[in-house]
């Protein structure tokens, strides 16, 4: 097999249909093996002359369709596929295929064989009934309708679209898994240093019994810890360092000056959760951490604030402490007791937050920023509304993450200038059932993945995936759903040029009490009108 061959797995394709004239189109299409079309090798030989090389986009996988004109053969096709480990990303089903069952009942049979495929419906009637067809081929955002007669390059482009869905849904399990074990092998590593603690604190002698003097590098005078400046950009490098870091960790300044703020923290854990919580809150203060020492490491606390004179970034000071070294005979200490294994699990937990925000951040930056700015919107709304504090925190950290399930939506059909076509709109609307999903296998212990969900319903009952209205829907989702909309209009997107603060504004009041939560859009016009938020 050539390089070429073995780079990319080829995406498989169903296509069943009784008419020959229908199935012999599917194969002028996708028989060939190669998904470039005419169009687009034009569109190549034109850049090779006007820029003298071709643009360095990623050539699409190769193709491999089966074609069936009858509902049994296709159902065989899926069940000889899925035992060779081959799946199908794709199938196209027409409703009518006489003599033998309908293409419905052959989505019943491959969806239950297969979750995972993307089932297209193919009919050239009118009396095709969808919500009957969802009900029997559930999930509705994994079924699309096509109605006959149709262009071949509808065919094409939904294909394309379907297909990047299918393996970003099979990539976030991967990721998912991953995240899975590492919170699994966190826990597990959190009660063993718990339990070795415990059993080294019912051997250690009485502090009467050591000695004031005792060496080490952090020994504590009249009970305050030592400590250094520190100076961190909102892109998570360390900018400044005080020349007390030296002393403290035994590193100099300049080896870590310049550096991600990871270089400072013993557990990259530490690093993402610091990074989370100022995206969120702002600011931190006495927040624990392990530092990173030449000779171990460190506890300590981490307290920071946004950098003065409007400079982006942040600012404060790193206290630190050591069990190794005793203060003065009956003088109070400022030592953070070590982590349990819920505080571990917790700095994981946070850490997946991160990750799944820096994955859309590679994907599309223009999301990840508007994710960072809705969190910090829904949160100080949230805290406006008077909300307990850790209702605050999960609709802060549900911001983060609430488009993540953008990742399933192609590239091209999320930056397209214009109006969407109605199946690009469904593959769009898909993408907060797409993100519960992700966000459901991962043991948050706040209702994260359902705010995903809901972020797009509406009070009333006409948002999306599942049309809840009232009180059905979760409070925090209600604010995040205020803070999103504000956000979306007031900045600029690739597809278009924004459209103001006070076209958002005006969005939220012409539909308080209708669409929106009433107490969420009367908090938000309070912050901006009095100038205590903004973008």
């Amino acid at each position: 097999m050539t390089e070429i061959e073995t780079e990319t797995a080829p995406r498989r394709a169903l296509f069943v249909d009784d008419e020959l004239a229908v199935l012999e189109m599917y194969r002028k299409l996708f028989d060939s093996g190669d998904e470039v079309s005419e169009l687009e090798l034009r569109l190549r030989e034109i850049e090779l002359r006007l820029a003298g090389r071709r643009s360095d986009r990623p050539r699409p996988p190769p193709v491999e369709a089966v074609f069936h004109a009858q509902a049994e053969e296709a159902v065989e096709a899926v069940r000889r596929a899925l035992r060779d480990q081959a799946p199908f990303c794709v199938a196209f089903l027409d409703v009518r295929m006489p003599p033998g069952p309908d293409g419905i009942w052959a989505a019943e049979q491959i969806r239950s064989l297969d979750p995972d495929v993307e089932i297209v419906i193919v009919t050239a009637y009118s009396d095709v009934d969808p919500a009957e067809i969802a009900r029997r081929v559930p999930p509705a955002e994994q079924l699309l309708y096509l109605q006959k007669p149709f262009h071949p390059h509808e065919v094409r482009q939904l294909f394309r679209a379907l297909a990047e869905r299918w393996e970003a849904r099979r990539r976030q399990r991967a990721e998912i898994r991953t995240l899975q074990q590492e919170l699994a092998d966190a826990r597990q590593k959190a009660m063993l240093e718990e339990a070795a603690r415990k059993r080294a604190e019912s051997d250690r002698p009485p502090a009467s019994a050591r000695s004031a003097g005792s060496p080490g590098r952090l020994s504590l005078a009249g009970g305050l810890a030592r400590g250094f400046l520190v100076s961190i950009s909102e892109d998570g490098l360390l900018l400044e360092l005080g020349a007390g870091i030296e002393r403290v960790l035994g590193i100099p300044a300049r080896e870590l000056r310049g550096k991600a703020v990871d270089a400072l923290f013993a557990r990259p854990a530490d690093a993402k959760a610091v990074m989370v919580a100022l995206a969120v809150q702002g600011s931190l203060s006495n927040h624990a951490v392990r530092l990173r020492a030449a000779d171990g490491v460190v506890e300590a606390t981490l307290s920071l604030s946004p950098r003065p004179g409007g400079l982006p970034g942040w600012e404060g000071l790193v206290s630190c402490t050591a069990a190794a070294a005793a203060p003065p005979a009956g003088a109070r200490t400022s030592q953070i007791p070590p982590p349990g294994p819920d505080h571990e699990a917790r700095r994981v937990l946070d850490g997946a937050v991160q990750a799944l925000l820096s994955a859309i951040e590679a994907r599309d930056p223009y999301t990840a920023a508007h994710q960072r700015r809705v969190a910090l919107l829904s949160a100080a709304v949230a805290q406006e509304l008077g909300l307990p504090r850790e209702m605050i925190e999960t609709v802060g950290r549900a911001g983060l993450v609430h488009d993540i399930g953008k990742l399933s939506v192609p590239a091209e059909i999320l930056g397209k200038p214009g109006h969407l076509s109605s199946s690009e709109l469904e593959v769009v609307r898909g993408h907060a059932q797409a993100g519960h999903d992700i966000l459901a296998k991962i043991e948050f212990d706040r209702p994260i993945a359902r705010i995903t969900l809901e972020h797009h319903e509406r009070l009333d009952g006409s948002g999306y995936p599942r049309g809840l209205r009232g009180d059905s829907l979760l409070l925090e989702s209600r604010v995040l759903a205020v803070a999103d909309v504000v956000e979306a209009m007031a900045s600029h997107r690739p597809y278009r040029p924004a459209l103001g603060i006070d076209a958002a504004l005006e969005e939220i009041r012409s539909h308080r009490g209708t669409r929106f939560e009433p107490g969420a859009v009367d908090a938000c016009l309070r912050l901006f009108q009095s100038g205590r938020f903004r973008f």
